[in-house]
């Protein structure tokens, strides 16, 4: 009998009796896995690209984008691991599990057998994950399309509607294996492009794929557009009050896109009533803007977008200020140049400020490179930036939380040399 602890609670295994009902035997072997998972969590930490193991995590919906951040918001990786094992133990349900020891086998398969306890390259996994796919393929199809002669459906449109619904993904070969068995009569021949003899019981929701342009809408179709797109995307009382304040107040698109935070804040507040304004709805209006801006550079029209300098290395900002919306872009090119790296972020969080300050402190110290961390800047690609501007928050909180994170990842003779690389912390408004 073994027995651990993690997080305050005890988990034991022992020897007991071989059981011939399918469903106890994969409890077991779901509650060994788990076991597992906190036995061998030393070994798990201390895997290669646990960043990339994450994503692919997030991408078969093992984990979610709040756990994501959640888990890279601790310091080191032993840390990281032991959340995510927390994470999995305490929400996760039988599929995911397997998903997680699929995704652990395709990038360390030592470390899937040892969470799996047995030396079969994931063949039971492989095959528990088949019949999940395979009875959820096969209702989906029976509960969303029907015979019908003479009818059809493309081939990509009942695919995506499938990963849809799952919420992950599937290949196309599997759709195409399982559908006979529940529409015998269709026909399907390789190189075409639909299913035949099929038709929806109700059509899927479909969201467009391409962006609206909003500079050629008239005022009472664009006042519509942002009252539908902030119901849908907040909630939905949002929606009559942010049509009402676009047409009363005559806000176009182009005057939209030119709106400052300020400014967005004072028209729209006095039409939400007892609602907040809050950074949600900032974060919508803004994306609604750049939409508008891209629209813009991409039909050639001229915009108010400025470009500007950044702050000198290591130079204070005495009377600096940055413009939102405005480019910025670093001088590149020469191994000497200071290099500038941009981060956004919605809300302020010391916790992540401190964590990417020191993944930037120990990449330039690695390279033997100065370089400046910028954040409320978004990265725009070919070394550009546009500031975006961040909330308030306390900088000295946020120093010190740094020097926290820099002493608990370095210490004896190294610490000194690692506190003297980094400055503390410039707010430029």
């Amino acid at each position: 009998m073994e027995k651990i602890m993690l997080n305050g609670e005890y988990f034991m295994i022992k020897l007991v009796e071989a059981s011939d009902d399918e469903s106890e035997s994969q409890s077991g072997r779901i509650t060994l896995i788990k076991f597992n998972m906190t036995k061998w969590i030393r070994q798990l930490s201390r895997m290669p690209n646990i960043s990339i193991f994450l994503k692919r995590l997030k991408h078969e919906n093992v984990i979610t984008e709040a756990h994501m951040s959640d888990i890279e918001n601790e310091y080191s990786y032993g840390s990281q691991m032991e959340k995510l094992i927390l994470i999995i133990q305490q929400s996760a349900d039988s599929t995911s599990i397997y998903r997680f020891c699929k995704e652990l086998r395709n990038m360390h398969p030592q470390l899937a057998d040892l969470l799996e306890n047995k030396n079969t390259d994931g063949k039971e996994t492989d095959e528990y994950l088949r019949n999940v796919e395979q009875e959820f393929v096969l209702e989906f199809l029976r509960n969303t399309l029907i015979e019908c002669l003479n009818c059809h459906i493309p081939c990509d449109e009942i695919h995506i509607a499938l990963e849809e619904d799952l919420h992950g993904h599937v290949e196309f070969s599997a759709l195409k294996t399982y559908f006979p068995q529940i529409f015998s009569n269709s026909t399907f021949v390789e190189g075409d492009k639909s299913f035949r003899d099929v038709t929806w019981k109700s059509p899927p929701h479909k969201e467009a794929n391409e962006k609206v342009d909003m500079l050629s809408m008239t005022l009472d179709d664009f006042s519509t557009h942002i009252g539908d797109i902030m119901g849908q995307e907040i909630k939905p009382e949002l929606r009559d009050c942010f049509q009402k304040a676009i047409y009363e107040e005559a806000i176009t698109a182009n005057i939209f896109e030119e709106m400052k935070s300020s400014q967005l804040k004072e028209v729209f507040a006095e039409y939400l009533g007892s609602i907040n304004y809050g950074k949600g709805m900032e974060h919508v209006l803004k994306k609604l803007q750049q939409e508008i801006r891209e629209n813009k550079l991409r039909s050639g029209i001229k915009t108010n977008i400025r470009l500007q300098q950044l702050r000198e290395f290591d130079q204070p900002s005495n009377n600096l200020a940055y413009y939102q919306g405005a480019i910025v872009k670093p001088q590149t090119g020469n191994l000497l140049v200071p290099v500038h790296e941009f981060r956004t972020l919605i809300a302020p969080n010391k916790h992540w400020i401190a964590k990417e300050t020191l993944r930037f402190l120990a990449a330039c110290m690695n390279s033997r490179k100065n370089g400046t961390m910028h954040f409320g800047i978004r990265r725009d690609g070919d070394g550009c930036g546009t500031i975006e501007g961040i909330g308030m928050f306390n900088s000295k909180e946020v120093d010190e939380e740094i020097s926290k994170c820099i002493k608990k990842c370095f210490y004896g003779e190294h610490l000194p040399f690692v506190m003297s690389c980094i400055r503390e912390m410039q707010v430029i408004v």
